[in-house]
């Protein structure tokens, strides 16, 4: 792996969680068709039976199919969210720390959680190039390049054990992704989303502000650590990718108030002119 010190004895205790290549890659290849067989089902019972959009859509087909990667991508993140939670339950210290300040997260989790996002962004890879007519140039760049970075990044943790215990902290972060695919299937049946816009505000601030600000916070508290346990491209990922996250959170969360204010003004002008 991308660790730098010697574990002794604990190595097989740390590692024990670790499967093969070969035994991830069949995983991943069995949990993505299992995301392929949920899209079909979606597409064919669930999307098909939601009421139809007021006014009627023009491109009815293609809302489907917009939604049906909504519903799927809220199930991927359900499942992250619930290991998330599974994990921060298990947190301990490090079995080869003997300050015992190194936060673990048990490995067989961790390469659960990781082996079913790789095989859900495989899917939605798969999803994006056969529909790619139904997305902008940009979204589709901005997906691909999305999607290459997290599985790169999953790939060269897959057997890290040390500050594994961000894997749940950076999990936690799709709980915004429920309520951000929520209010796009809203708005793709022209409901009214402003709930759920408030809903996505308050966990992408919680997720993705405050746990990831603390997890980013909690590393760099113990860089020495860090750079003398971790290769030098995983200093990259944990020391250098990960605040550029965090900072691009930032970014996306000035956006997002800044959204959601324009949607209560709108709100609030329409009920002005209603009373008036």
């Amino acid at each position: 792996g991308g660790e730098l010190d010697a574990m002794g004895g604990v190595g097989d205790v740390v590692h024990e969680g670790v499967p093969k290549l070969e035994e991830i890659g069949a995983h991943t290849l069995v949990i993505t068709v299992l995301f392929i067989a949920l899209r079909l089902l979606v597409k064919r019972w669930v999307v098909s039976a939601l009421p139809h959009p007021e006014p009627p859509s023009p491109d009815r087909s293609g809302n489907e199919i917009r939604i049906a990667a909504a519903a799927l991508s809220i199930v991927h993140s359900v499942i992250v969210v619930a290991l998330a939670g599974v994990m921060a339950a298990q947190v301990t210290a490090h079995p080869a720390d003997p300050s015992g300040e190194a936060l673990y997260v048990p490995m067989h989790l961790v390469v659960l959680s990781g082996t079913i996002s790789i095989a859900y962004f495989v899917y939605d890879l798969l999803f994006i190039v056969l529909h790619s007519k139904l997305y902008s140039t940009a979204t589709l760049v901005e997906n691909f390049v999305h999607h290459s970075v997290v599985l790169t990044m999953l790939w060269i943790n897959k057997d890290t054990t040390w500050y594994n215990f961000m894997m749940p902290v950076l999990s936690f972060g799709e709980v915004s992704t429920i309520a951000l695919n929520i209010r796009q299937i809203y708005r793709l049946l022209n409901r009214s989303e402003l709930w759920v816009s408030a809903l996505f505000a308050v966990t992408f601030f919680v997720s993705r502000v405050v746990v990831l600000g603390w997890g980013v916070a909690h590393l760099f508290s113990d860089v020495g650590g860090v750079q003398a346990r971790l290769t030098p491209i995983l200093q990259v990922s944990f020391l250098g990718l990960l605040p550029a996250l965090y900072c691009l959170n930032l970014y996306w969360f000035y956006a997002v108030c800044i959204s959601v204010r324009k949607v209560l003004f709108k709100k609030a002008g329409r009920d002005k002119k209603k009373s008036n």
